[in-house]
Formats: structure tokens, sequence, C-alpha cells
């Protein structure tokens, strides 16, 4: 139990140890749990076997701390079933659902083994307090970033919302992420959301359920309105690409929130001589949803002296021809059908006005594909 604990502590010493953060740990923290679980399993079954064959298995199992263990067991097993269940169909019933269920095995734990000689209950206590160290730290950072601090939520087309702190945030770096807390939305609960700016810190969340719905609906009817705010972070690791020569970074909807994070980190670190080439590739389904990051976009087209390529793709196109604002001049989207070659993105298929390869342009290539 302590090792699957420690494997999803959100501060855990391995991420210095093994430069991974807990997110990557996570595969780890879940092997554990299920191994757990089978041996608990086993235990139970041996022993019950073992009880019936002494004939006191009735009287065994009516004693408090066989019973503690069964709770236990069954605490086991609630989390186990809500890891595999509920995650996907609504994240927050797992968290919660998780969360206690881990309380009350550890608590049926000590008392099903109360006897510091046995060392068991060494280790349940051991297993508890690293957990809420953890926890303490992950508070502690909240208060302290929250002091003096507030957001700035605006709404945004098709279901999004734009959060931007007030403070500036220590080691942030745009594609890490953080626990965003408002209470404003949620009072105890935080959500892990990516960074593409780091300052000032920016969020883009798409709404779902829960918590992000709830914002996007607070954002729509009180648009650039200002709230409490903190966060815990930042967590998130990934490789290095400043070692390769090109670079091509591919996103989708809500999921550019990383790619353009990590394009914005790496150019801000690539140095001036380095051949570099970056090639950003990002789909959305509205021409709208092209405005969640308008100004990365303008950054990243504009940005000198490297090359970064751009290709935005729009699957569901209102009209065949749609103008949208961006910086200083005016993108347009032109229609292709769906099976056009287009849709690749090439230079030689795009339209010149849409930013295909010119030697004479200012700007490196910018290319916008619409399928209708």
């Amino acid at each position: 139990m302590a090792l699957v604990v420690f494997l999803a502590l959100k501060n855990t010493p391995l991420a210095f140890l093994t430069a991974h953060s807990y997110e990557k740990l996570n595969s780890l923290h879940q092997i554990a749990g299920y191994t757990m679980f089978v041996l608990l399993v086993l235990h139970a079954a041996l022993y019950t076997a073992y009880f019936q064959g002494q004939g006191r298995l009735k009287t065994q199992y009516s004693e408090p701390k066989e019973i503690a263990a069964i709770v236990s067991g069954f605490a086991i097993l609630g989390g186990v079933l809500s890891a595999i269940v509920l995650p996907r169909l609504r994240y927050e019933a797992f968290y919660i659902t998780h969360i206690c269920c881990w309380i009350a095995a550890v608590i049926a734990m000590g008392f099903h083994q109360p006897d510091l000689g046995k060392k068991a209950l060494v280790v349940t206590v051991f297993t508890a307090a690293i957990w809420v160290a953890d926890r303490l730290v992950r508070l502690g950072r909240i208060v302290w970033f929250g002091v003096n601090n507030e957001a700035t939520i605006h709404p945004l087309p098709n279901g999004a919302t734009k959060i931007v702190l007030k403070k500036a945030l220590a080691r942030a770096k745009p594609g890490t992420h953080c626990f965003l807390w408002v209470p404003a939305i949620s009072r105890f609960q935080t959500h892990p959301f990516t960074m593409h700016r780091s300052s000032p810190v920016e969020f883009t969340v798409m709404a779902r359920e829960g918590f992000t719905k709830r914002l996007h609906d607070y954002a729509v009817v009180n648009p650039g309105a200002t709230v409490r705010a903190s966060v815990d972070g930042p967590y998130g690791s990934f490789p290095d690409p400043l070692g390769f020569d090109k670079v091509v970074l591919v996103a989708g909807g809500g999921g550019g929130s990383f790619t353009f994070g990590l394009a914005l980190s790496l150019l801000e670190r690539m140095e001036g001589g380095l051949p570099k080439k970056i090639m950003f590739i990002w789909a959305v389904k509205e021409t709208e949803n092209l405005t969640w990051f308008q100004s990365e976009i303008d950054l990243l087209r504009t940005h000198t002296p490297h090359t970064v390529e751009i290709r935005l793709f729009v699957t569901r196109a209102a009209s065949s021809q749609t103008t949208l604002q961006a910086g200083e001049s005016d993108l347009h989207l032109f229609g292709v059908a769906p099976d056009s070659d287009s849709t690749t993105g090439t230079d030689s298929e795009l339209p010149s006005s849409l930013g295909a390869s010119d030697p004479e342009k200012k700007h490196p290539p910018f290319g916008v594909g619409v399928c209708q």
C-alpha cells in the first residue's frame, strides 16, 4: 500500500530522481494498485480457506479486527472499480470516490493490525503520513500563490474559456500544467489545466461537464469578470525538442493548449544561430475556434529569425469563404472538398493569399485549409 501511495504523490521525490513528473509515473501507480488488489484477494481467499478448515470461520470473522479487514478490502475494491469505470465517464465522481475509498481503506487497515509489534501499523501510518504531507505541500502552494491573486475570465466561442492570472508563477513554462483553484466556481476542488502562456499565466479551458461547464457558464454571464484564484504547480515534463533539427507539433481542438505552449517555450529557448524549423499543425471543427489561440498564432507567424510553418485546418466550415481577423492582417479561409488533397496543407495546394511558400514573404509559411 505504501508503494501505491508513493507512486501517486504529486510531489514525489521520483520526479527529481527520474526527471519525470507525477503523470508519467501514473502508469506505475496503476500497476502497483492492481498488483496490491490481486495480493489482497489471495490473502483473503487463503485465510478464509484456512479458517474454514479449522472450523472457526464465523467466530474469526466476527472479531472487530477481521471486520475492519473486510471493510478495508471492500474499500480497496471500490477504489479499483472507480479507477476502471469512472475516469472516462465523470472524472469528478472518480476523484471523490477514489479518495474516499482510499481514506476508508487506510483507517480500516489500522484497526485490522493495531499491534505496533507486527510493524503493519507502522507501514499504515507511514502511508497516511506521506499522503497528508503531499496534501499539505499542495495546500501551502495554493495559499501562498493565492495572496493578492485573481483571475480574469473571458468566454470564447463554442464552449471555451480563457483564464488569465494576475500574478506570475515561479518556474512556469508554457506546456506544463497547474491545478487551478477558483472558489467562485468550486470552493473545495482544484482541476489540472495546461498553460499556453507563462507571462502572464494563461489557460484555455474547453467546457465539458462539472467544473469546466460551470466555469464557462459563469464567463458567459460575466464576461471579463475578475475572480479570486490560485494554482498548485507547475507540473509536467516532456522531451527536450532542442536536440532535433525539425520539430513537428500536431494537435486537435483543445489539445492546442499543449502544442502552442510547447512551441512558444521552444522559441524562447532557441538561440539565433540554431538551424531549427518548427512545423505546427492544428485542426479545429469550427472557424471560430481559431480565435481560441489568436494571439499565439500571431506570435508564431511573426517570430524571427526562426522559421515556423503553420498549418491550420477547419473540418466543419459554415460557408465557403470566411474571414478571420488575426493581428494586423485578415486570414481568408477558402473551402475545399473533403477529398481534396489541399487538406494536407502542402504549399503547392494552398492559395498564395494564405501563406503558401513565397521567397518575398516577410513571415514564414502559413496555410489554412477548410473541409466542407
